[in-house]
């Protein structure tokens, strides 16, 4: 399961088809997407599925299956006691977990991390590689919102139950998210059914690219 953050209705060429001749080309040539247009044309478009208005409840709905207004409709920094999915409420993690599943999360977080039980191996993933924050730096992983970076810098990246000690700074953080998805599956036995659940920080601030 991919969920995108802070991705437009028209940031996707298969929404934006020239509206004079119907055909598959993009109204705006800068907008290209051809992997997602063909898993679109492979698959079902659901055009009337609504989200949030923004990435924090969003992806909180998402992970309780309950809806916004039930779970968290602000933007608070995820060390609160009160920002992301309360500890009490059971999730997508543990149900699958329950039911056979090996559960991996790759990507931002943003449902809390003000207890262990905020975390994804407190929600039910055996495995992970996260920043818990609304944005950190793509090279770095700096925290670049949280209260706490008015003490000193913080590095937000963790990987199963602990800091990613020595990974930050060694990589484009898109591209340790893919080596890591791609690791999962590579190494998956699949007699075991596998729920992977990819929220990549691309699209989101600070906008950082690499140069190739």
């Amino acid at each position: 399961m991919v969920l995108v953050d802070d991705l437009g209705w028209g940031d996707v060429n298969f929404n934006r088809m020239n509206p004079v001749t119907g055909g598959s080309e993009p109204a705006d040539p800068e907008i290209r997407t051809p992997t997602m247009d063909a898993l679109v044309d492979q698959g079902i478009h659901l055009t009337r599925h609504y989200v949030y208005k923004f990435c924090t409840p969003t992806r909180s709905s998402l992970i309780s299956g309950r809806f916004p207004v039930h779970v968290q409709t602000s933007l608070a920094n995820p060390e609160k006691p009160f920002a992301g999915v309360p500890r009490n409420m059971t999730g997508i993690g543990w149900k699958l977990k329950q039911g056979g599943y090996y559960t991996a999360w790759v990507g931002k977080q943003d449902t809390g991390m003000a207890t262990p039980h905020h975390t994804p191996e407190g929600r039910g993933f055996d495995e992970s590689l996260i920043y818990f924050s609304h944005k950190n730096d793509y090279w770095t992983q700096q925290e670049m919102q949280s209260e706490c970076t008015k003490y000193g810098t913080v590095v937000d990246y963790w990987d199963t139950g602990k800091p990613a000690f020595g990974q930050n700074g060694t990589m484009f953080e898109e591209f340790a998210f893919r080596d890591r998805i791609l690791s999962i599956v590579d190494k998956h036995d699949f007699s075991q059914d596998l729920f992977l659940l990819y929220t990549p920080h691309v699209a989101h601030c600070p906008l950082q690219v690499p140069q190739s």
